[in-house]
């Protein structure tokens, strides 16, 4: 009963956060987005080549685990599905989680204690809260499925769960390959060298074979490293192995992992042969000079979270029998204060923000897409990009006059030959510096259809009209005036290190990722 509510209760919570931030206005272009436009496109039976980053959706990341979302597009053809299929997804997790803890503590009540502390986790409630949507959300329920199944060597489900883990993205193969290792070690010989010789032939294919077919290039994502890409840091790890050792040490990687582990009560430290299998994300993650990385917030901690929830579980099994209650109270504790200080919750110290669909912009926002053709090439602003992503093209401003983190990242800055198509530009009405000169750049080739304090829509005056041109507003579409946009609606300017450690004592939520920072990571 206590699991069944607690479950309930956080699906009910998450699923009407997520829908009303979508509703509000909230989401954003990078990644939801980007996913959105993708899965809407193969639902259409078109190449998901995806205008709003540049790049097809399998040369973005090898993220096949959506082709069945695509068949759910085909009945309910909304960006909802993805935050719905998200937040089911993360909720089930706790399911897996009681099964292990029951068999290995024979408690159902210590299980299902077990079952709400990894409801509590900061890293589950911002991954579904803080980018919309991301397909990395499945693997954490995969991943705990993955080790229910082989602690009870049941291998059919067991294959089921890793070959779905490596349909996510191509780095899932860290996790499996370490995961054959302990299997090879503790459970199957067999099963485990064969799991490690997928994984690995899988990464290879991914890395060189499927994104550069689709791409044209190798990984956009692999500049991220520290010391300038992973061949750099090869040749550091010999020739100046200090140097390592330090960027591993600063203080936003240490907060990190207090992040990870403090909400356990570091009970999973007391199983550090689980811990292991989780070794290469978590170090892809130290060793990225890309500051989300090594933030609980974002979606990069999806592989490590559950092997801390199973080893916390195989640790609180290791103890006597007559400490196991001892310990699973510590982990309920440092799960409840954790949650207090940094996870997405009603009555947390870290508010999270949550658009209003009521809201001013938002209701000038309906007003104008109402004159927005569904097929219209358009370009529009970050925060409006997953409210229209259901076309052939629709790009984020300043794209395509002005490349900004488009495609394989080497036009940056340059305009690109898609700006001839587009016939629609749907903008804040208060633009900052940059996408404000571009805009000035090109605006006498557009005429007004909407405009208010909150937003503004034009269209190229060559196209042909299907919507009302007015250099007027009618009265049936002017909004309320109101000389401020809510921060839900505006992309974060990058002004602030991404890197820089979080303040437990802050109780600010994050805002929505930078385009210019985050891409489809």
């Amino acid at each position: 009963l206590l699991l069944f509510a607690a479950i309930l209760g956080w699906t009910a919570l998450f699923l009407h956060w997520t829908f009303r931030q979508h509703n509000g206005i909230g989401t954003p272009a990078f990644d939801i987005g980007i996913f959105d436009q993708g899965v809407w496109l193969l639902s259409r039976f078109k190449e998901p080549f995806v205008t709003v980053n540049g790049r097809h959706l399998f040369g973005d990341h090898t993220s096949f685990i959506l082709l069945p979302l695509a068949a759910v597009y085909w009945v309910i053809p909304s960006i909802k599905v993805l935050l719905a299929a998200q937040t089911l997804a993360l909720a089930a997790g706790a399911l897996p989680t009681f099964l292990i803890a029951r068999d290995k503590l024979r408690s159902e009540m210590l299980a299902a204690l077990l079952a709400v502390a990894y409801l509590l986790q900061p890293v589950l409630g911002w991954t579904d809260l803080n980018e919309g949507f991301h397909p990395d959300a499945f693997e954490i329920p995969l991943v705990l499925f993955a080790f229910w199944f082989l602690l009870r060597h049941r291998w059919v489900g067991y294959w089921i769960c890793v070959v779905a883990l490596l349909l996510v993205k191509e780095d899932v193969a860290l996790l499996t390959f370490g995961l054959g290792v302990y299997v090879a070690l503790r459970h199957d010989r067999r099963v485990g060298w064969i799991t490690c010789g997928v994984s690995l032939a899988y990464l290879a294919t991914a890395f060189w074979l499927i994104i550069p077919g689709f791409l044209g290039k190798g990984s956009v994502q692999s500049n991220r490293i520290v010391f300038g890409g992973p061949t750099e840091l090869l040749k550091k790890v010999f020739t100046d192995p200090g140097a390592v050792i330090s960027e591993l040490l600063t203080r936003p990687r240490g907060w990190y992992l207090w992040q990870l582990f403090a909400p356990v009560g570091f009970v999973a430290w007391l199983a550090p042969s689980l811990l292991l299998i989780a070794a290469g994300p978590l170090l892809v993650n130290l060793l990225s000079g890309f500051g989300y990385q090594f933030d609980v917030r974002y979606h990069y901690s999806t592989l490590i979270l559950p092997v801390i929830v199973v080893a916390t579980i195989f640790g609180v099994a290791s103890a006597p029998r007559r400490d196991h209650k001892g310990l699973v109270g510590l982990v309920m504790v440092a799960s409840l204060v954790c949650a207090y200080l940094w996870s997405p919750t009603p009555n947390g110290r870290v508010h999270p923000y949550i658009a209003d669909p009521g809201s001013t912009a938002a209701v000038s926002f309906r007003r104008a897409e109402r004159l927005l053709p569904e097929d219209a090439v358009v370009s529009a602003y970050y925060g409006f990009i997953p409210q229209i992503a259901h076309r052939d093209e629709v790009y984020m401003f300043p794209n395509p006059w002005k490349a900004s983190n488009w495609g394989k990242l080497d036009q940056e800055g340059e305009p690109l030959p898609q700006a001839d198509r587009v016939d629609y530009i749907f903008l804040r009405s208060n633009l900052d510096p940059d996408p404000k000169a571009v805009f000035d750049s090109i605006v006498n080739d557009f005429e007004t259809l909407y405009r208010d304090d909150e937003v503004q829509l034009l269209r190229r005056r060559s196209a042909s009209p299907e919507a009302p041109a007015a250099n007027e507003v009618p009265a049936s579409t002017e909004a309320p005036a109101n000389t401020e946009v809510p921060a839900s609606t505006e992309a974060p300017a990058n002004t602030e290190d991404p890197a820089a450690p979080q303040d437990p004592a802050a109780p600010e939520a994050p805002a929505a990722p930078d385009p210019g920072l985050e891409g489809s990571g």
